[in-house]
């Protein structure tokens, strides 16, 4: 695949997911070696001087819907001169642009200029397999680090964690393996401590953040995404239980779950 225009400093990247992608992580890939890295916060200062600083440089914008009104002039500022200083724009919403515009009052001209490429990232329930490795080398860095003693994951923890649903994605995977660095009893981390954990990563329906400018449809699927997303991860990825839970023949489950873009495991067969 030819990734040049991704590449190529002064064109502007949106990217687009849900709340806990942690899109920095996608983010450095788009920075250049000895290269300005500057965050949101940055756009605080004047806009002059800030172009000057982050020449040949990134400047990421973690969620553009938490920009003040006088950032995002800023923010245009430098989307106006990002090309000729070749300063790489990249932000992230996980709101869908159009509501920004049309019910936050974000500014629309800005909006399409940073948008001049667009990528999904994906939510961390669309990859599970990858879902033990990533969680070992979290793991292994806190130890590293000496965040916590000793620690290593039993085949059984990470097959727990695999069949999680993720709601909050990768930032509370990040958030329950260090829960987990720092309350497990042995330096095996079981079954057992990941059962513990994960109930407080399970994000309850009546949490769904469903706004009421969405269309009926989408409000919908986001309350049933919401919904079974919830229940999944409280049933351990058992899809008997979550079919006896919703009360759902089991077909016609696996069917609902696809069409949400639920990826569920056949845990019990």
């Amino acid at each position: 695949m030819n990734t040049l225009p991704v590449s190529a400093a002064g064109t502007a990247v949106l990217m687009r997911g849900e709340k806990g992608v942690m899109p920095e992580l996608y983010a450095r890939y788009l920075q250049q070696p000895s290269t300005p890295w500057f965050d949101g916060d940055a756009l605080n200062d004047a806009s002059q001087d800030l172009l000057q600083q982050v020449s040949n440089g990134v400047l990421f914008v973690a969620e553009l819907a938490a920009l003040s009104k006088n950032q995002q002039k800023h923010l245009a500022f430098l989307a106006a001169r990002a090309e000729k200083s070749n300063v790489r724009l990249v932000s992230f919403t996980a709101e869908e642009p159009k509501h920004l515009v049309d019910a936050e009052g974000f500014d629309a001209a800005l909006m399409q200029a940073l948008a001049g490429i667009v990528i999904a990232l994906p939510a961390l329930r669309e990859y599970p397999e990858d879902i033990p490795d990533m969680a070992t080398l979290m793991l292994a860095q806190l130890v590293e680090t000496r965040f916590c003693p000793p620690r290593i994951f039993s085949t059984g923890a990470l097959n727990v964690l695999r069949h999680f649903s993720w709601p909050g994605n990768v930032e509370d995977l990040a958030a329950a393996v260090r829960t987990l660095a720092l309350t497990s009893l042995e330096e095996e981390i079981g079954v057992g401590d990941a059962e513990r954990v994960l109930p407080q990563f399970a994000r309850r329906a009546s949490e769904a953040e469903i706004s009421f400018d969405m269309p009926l449809r989408e409000a919908r699927e986001a309350f049933e995404r919401n919904y079974f997303e919830h229940h999944l991860a409280q049933a351990n990825g058992s899809i008997a239980r979550l079919a006896e839970r919703s009360g759902l023949e089991r077909t016609h489950l696996y069917r609902k779950l696809k069409a949400l873009g639920i990826l569920a495991r056949r845990k019990d067969e």
